[in-house]
């Protein structure tokens, strides 16, 4: 199970970007940024994994070396996550990429809220090499039959 394990980028001061899609900015600026409103997740109060999947066209593929960073938006929802809401930086990422979370212990989580992680990663096309920086938003509904995993996709299944 891949862990949280990166380097904090705390020379980065890149706003939250919870704006309206087309107005939102992802970890780098000024690359474009693709806004991927999730369906609910319904979770239960145990500790579980929010779980990133990247599947690119064939022609594709992540850049081998590059890192991959990412920020995560939990407090809204009533999730922790290490370094919430920093941008964190991991070196030599494994996919999935899997963030453990818990449920917030007070205030107790809300019936309902929103998580969003931005991601960003490099990647190659024959010999062009591109950025990509992805948001989701995730609704979170807390429930004693929910699930502990949150599936993320990039792109979003059709």
């Amino acid at each position: 199970m891949n862990e949280s394990r990166g380097r904090v980028v705390a020379e980065k001061n890149v706003a939250a970007g919870l704006n309206t899609p087309e107005r939102t900015v992802g970890l780098h600026g000024l690359v474009a940024l693709e806004v991927i409103a999730q369906p609910a997740v319904t979770l239960r109060g145990e500790p579980g994994i929010l779980r990133v999947q990247i599947v690119l066209p064939q022609d594709f593929q992540i850049e081998p070396g590059a890192p991959i960073s990412y920020r995560v938006f939990g407090g809204e929802a009533g999730l922790e996550f290490d370094h919430n809401g920093q941008i964190v930086e991991l070196p030599a990422p494994k996919l999935p990429l899997e963030l453990r979370y818990t449920p917030r212990v007070f205030p107790t989580p809300p019936p309902r809220g929103q998580m969003s992680l931005d991601l960003s990663f490099w990647y190659r096309e024959g010999t062009t090499v591109g950025i990509q920086d992805v948001q989701w938003r995730q609704p979170v509904v807390w429930d004693k039959r929910g699930g502990t995993v949150i599936e993320l996709r990039f792109p979003r299944p059709a």
